[in-house]
Order: structure tokens, then sequence, then C-alpha cells
């Protein structure tokens, strides 16, 4: 009988995780962030009704629209509600302005992009690879809680003015 049992949940189970569709959570913030190279800034987003992600069902991409005058010298990390650090982008730009930014467009890290974000330029618009892997979280973790967006400028002692205007999550099948 509980052999019965566990293959119906695992039928179930993997029913419904083949017909979610994909949920992107967002927030926009509008703030700028403090410029002090000890300090890293986290930038919260709560995310509710996902549940466990793993290989099926999973992130799939993260979308920035940051405004920065000096891309090369900011690091971009996600970190997930478990404590799992992802790179998403550190000092690439050199002296280019924006992830996404002033244009109104946005800086997307997806595993299905063509092009990895250090090969890419200011205002980085568009999908790229990020420096570390995204399926790092996608490791049967509830992704429900608070994820965070940590930015660090290297070089707190220039007149630089970083804002975050906006950041999403994308969940979705087949991360």
């Amino acid at each position: 009988m509980k052999t019965k049992l566990f293959f119906l949940f695992g039928i179930l189970f993997s029913a419904l995780a083949f017909s979610q569709s994909d949920t992107t959570i967002s927030i926009t913030i509008n703030r700028h962030i403090e410029e002090d190279n000890a300090f890293w800034n986290y930038i919260p987003l709560e995310v509710n009704n996902i549940g466990i992600i793993d290989d099926r069902y999973g992130l799939k991409k993260v979308c920035v629209d940051i405004q920065d005058d000096e891309d090369g010298q900011l690091a971009i990390y996600l970190k997930s509600p478990n404590g799992q650090l992802i790179e998403l982008s550190t000092y690439n730009g050199g002296n280019g302005d924006d992830y996404g930014g002033w244009g109104g467009g946005l800086t997307c890290f997806t595993m299905e992009a063509s092009d990895s974000i250090t090969q890419g330029t200011p205002d980085f618009d568009g999908d790229f690879i990020p420096e570390g892997h995204l399926d790092r979280v996608n490791n049967f973790q509830n992704a429900n809680g608070i994820w965070h967006l940590l930015l660090k400028d290297s070089n707190g002692d220039d007149d630089s003015n970083i804002k975050i205007n906006k950041w999403s999550l994308t969940f979705g099948k087949n991360p």
C-alpha cells in the first residue's frame, strides 16, 4: 500500500511541476546604494507560492535595471533564501554606464543566453550568461522566502552615482 501511495504521489508531483508556467516576481525600488567598498548593499525581494526548485522547475532568469557611471567597479551577486550565493557580474564594463539603466532596458542573467556578461558592453541591454551558474540554486531548496540582490562598489571614495531601479526573478520549467 505504501509503495502505491509513493508512486501516486510521485506522479502527481511530476504532473504539477510540468504544468507550471513561468512566474516572474519583481520589485521597483528607485534607491541609491551605499558606495563604500567595504559594504555590501542587500536589496530584498520576497518570493511566495513557488515551493521547491530543482532541475525540472527552478530559477531561470535574474533581471536588473541599475544606473551606474562606472560598471567596472560594481559587483552584483544573488543570494537565495538558504544562503546560496551566485556571482552575476563582477567588475565588468570598465568606465561604461549602466546595467539596463537610463535607456529603460534590462540586463538579464540566464543560462540560456548566447553571450557571457564578461563579453558584453555597457549598458548590457539584453540576456547574458552570468559569471556563476544559476542552476546552483535549483538544488531542491524552498524558493519561498527573501532573496537578495547584493551590490558593491569597489571604489567607495569616488563620485560615482549608483541607483537600483528594479530587479526580478523568473522561475519556470527546465531552468
